[in-house]
């Protein structure tokens, strides 16, 4: 109804819950999750999953389509000049949206995970050597992180955080 694309209805997985998978208006795709009784989570640290955010062509849209669809709330913060969309729900930050740089090539619109690592630079290497690349890499994010943007080998794209934390974690 709000001019996104449902790929896959309503499916029970076991005591998971159910799930979908949509599309939103810039074709980012997404699973829905109403959860069941056993937990979907999983513990902090070294591969956990730390923030999502969605990259996309229509920053301004894709926040009316989650706002309509879900009913994240939606608070813009300025980065450096570039707004930045934090997606919040019940008051607490969710995730976030940001638009495409037009000097990465081809990136489509989508959800990019960042995913903590004890190691950026060894990991780094080895989604190289397993036939990966590197997008992009920051020197200091301001989180107090270092991040890198990696692509794998069927296009995937994916962030690799590593917080002050975790390195002296893995001295």
């Amino acid at each position: 109804a709000n001019g996104g694309k449902v790929f896959e209805h309503a499916e029970r997985v076991r005591d998971f819950g159910h799930f979908a998978v949509i599309a939103d208006r810039q074709r980012a795709p997404l699973m829905l999750i109403e959860p069941g009784r056993e937990p979907l989570g999983g513990t902090p640290g070294p591969g956990s999953w730390v923030w999502p955010e969605l990259w996309t062509d229509d920053v301004d849209d894709a926040a009316a389509f989650y706002a309509e669809v879900i009913g994240f709330g939606t608070e813009v913060h300025d980065r450096g000049g570039a707004p930045y969309h934090v997606l919040s729900f019940g008051g607490t930050p969710r995730a976030g949206i940001i638009k495409i740089p037009e000097e990465l090539e081809r990136v489509e619109p989508g959800w990019a995970p960042y995913v903590a690592v004890a190691d950026l630079d060894a990991s780094l290497a080895e989604a190289t050597r397993l036939g990966g690349t590197v997008v992009f890499r920051t020197a200091e994010h301001p989180a107090q992180a270092v991040v890198a943007l990696i692509r794998d080998p069927t296009g995937a794209v994916l962030f690799l955080y590593q917080i002050g934390s975790l390195q002296e974690a893995s001295r």
